[in-house]
């Protein structure tokens, strides 16, 4: 009769977890899709575990063929451990899964010339993140509405490793934040042509599951009124 009721008991807790992920998923009752997924995961492993629980004392089934599944199981769950990483998560907190084989983006940059000189500002200068405003604009500049007839064209490509960081451009110079297996740094590059003026270490390289690797902030430059000098401001990871 124990062993009746047991098994009730963990029908009855299954069916209950097997709505709350419904209810989660089709009610979204967080209004955060990312929200969402983390619950539905923790549901999801909750009902996974219990299903392996009822099964492990489950005292219908011979031990040895328990033992048997239970141990093939631990063999796939170590493999796919030794075998995939999780690089990041999506927006909506998804995993990244990838190959542990594959290697990160190695973003060296290239030699730099010393000194840099900086043009006058100008209205076109995007001095920091989302601007010299924060309304996320940029004066007297107009995009092509059709890029079926006049699609862009890429001006320069660098490889700069991973992260979040986005450009602050004024003075004819961009400039980021990089990472590369050894160390993050804030770098300066020609508008134009791509070509790395400075770069300078900044703090050791930084991963997390929750983002991926890379910095995760934007330089913000003050520039002199007459052009030449200025400073440039970088937070690392």
């Amino acid at each position: 009769m124990a062993s009746v009721r047991r098994l009730r008991s963990s029908r009855i807790a299954l069916a209950l977890c097997l709505l709350a992920i419904l209810w989660v998923r089709l009610g979204d009752p967080f209004g955060d899709r990312g929200m969402s997924n983390v619950v539905t995961g923790v549901l999801l492993i909750a009902a996974a575990l219990g299903l392996l629980c009822s099964f492990a004392f489950r005292r219908s089934i011979p031990r040895r063929r328990r033992l048997a599944v239970l141990g093939a199981l631990a063999v796939v769950l170590a493999s796919v451990a030794a075998t995939v990483r999780v690089e990041g998560v999506s927006g909506e907190l998804i995993p990244d899964l990838v190959w542990r084989s594959r290697a990160r983006a190695p973003g060296a940059p290239a030699a730099a010339r010393s000194g840099l000189t900086l043009g006058a500002p100008a209205s076109s200068d995007f001095p920091a993140f989302l601007g010299p405003r924060r309304d996320n604009r940029v004066a007297e500049v107009e995009l092509a509405r059709d890029w079926n007839a006049r699609p862009p064209r890429e001006r320069w490509r660098a490889p700069i490793g991973a992260g979040w960081s986005a450009f602050a451009a004024a003075g004819g110079w961009a400039f980021t934040l990089e990472q590369d297996a050894a160390v993050q740094r804030v770098s300066a590059r020609s508008i134009a042509s791509g070509e790395l003026a400075w770069s300078v270490e900044l703090d050791q390289p930084f991963d997390h599951p929750l983002g991926g690797a890379g910095p995760r902030s934007t330089p913000a430059v003050e520039l002199e009124e007459a052009g030449g000098d200025g400073r440039v401001y970088a937070l690392s990871a």
